[in-house]
């Protein structure tokens, strides 16, 4: 998520605000925002205003060690005029840290989850490395669920492979609960290559719950 914050030196009028992110940055939210006149925004003198946006982003592994976000642009207008100007701020470079594995997760219902019914659980594991790696994923179930499915794998994908790895809960209790969590722990010689924090960060773009 990127945030972008500016302070206005005088009244103005905003009329459209526009993202223009990086090629390998994928919008998840909206990119452009035209208001319509009974819309515009009409800021006063020292005010604060923050705009939000959501991407993933998809990048060749190991081929950058920074990027450059993209730009904004902010139209605006002074109160009094109807001629528009166009401001563009690039975002900037950011270094990047490059996962060798991404995880995913998602609930395979599209109905409300009830209490002591079968939750299909889905794990989607993608190898970004280019080579062969070779993990332990263990799962971690709180008491709130039973399961049935594998509580520890040993898995070995190739450059690019994915593998999708299906689970079955068993909710006890209602409510939001924790969502199964995973410990991933990589082995042999890439054990090496690739220090903890990468594994942990790996684990962060899992749910942290799951309302039953």
């Amino acid at each position: 998520m990127i945030q972008f914050d500016f302070e206005t030196c005088t009244e103005m009028v905003i009329t459209s605000v526009i993202w223009n992110l990086n090629s390998y940055l994928t919008p998840t939210s909206q990119v452009c925002e035209n208001y319509t006149l009974e819309a515009y925004q009409n800021i006063e003198h020292s005010s604060i205003l923050t705009y939000l946006i959501t991407f993933i982003a998809s990048l060749p592994f190991g081929k950058d060690e920074s990027i450059n976000l993209g730009k904004i642009t902010i139209s605006w207008k002074r109160p009094l005029t109807n001629f528009v100007n166009n401001t563009t701020i690039d975002l900037g470079i950011f270094p990047i840290i490059h996962l060798p594995i991404t995880i995913q997760s998602q609930i395979l219902l599209s109905s409300s989850l009830i209490i002591r019914k079968p939750i299909p659980v889905q794990y989607t594991f993608k190898n970004n490395y280019y080579k062969a790696l070779t993990f332990k994923v263990t799962l971690d179930i709180s008491e709130a669920f039973m399961f049935c499915g594998d509580k520890e794998q040993t898995l070995t994908l190739m450059p690019g492979e994915v593998f999708e790895n299906c689970l079955t809960l068993f909710a006890l209790t209602a409510g939001r609960l924790p969502y199964p969590k995973l410990n991933l722990s990589l082995v042999d010689d890439s054990n090496t290559e690739f220090p903890k924090i990468y594994q942990e960060l790996a684990l962060k773009s899992l749910p942290t719950r799951i309302f039953v």
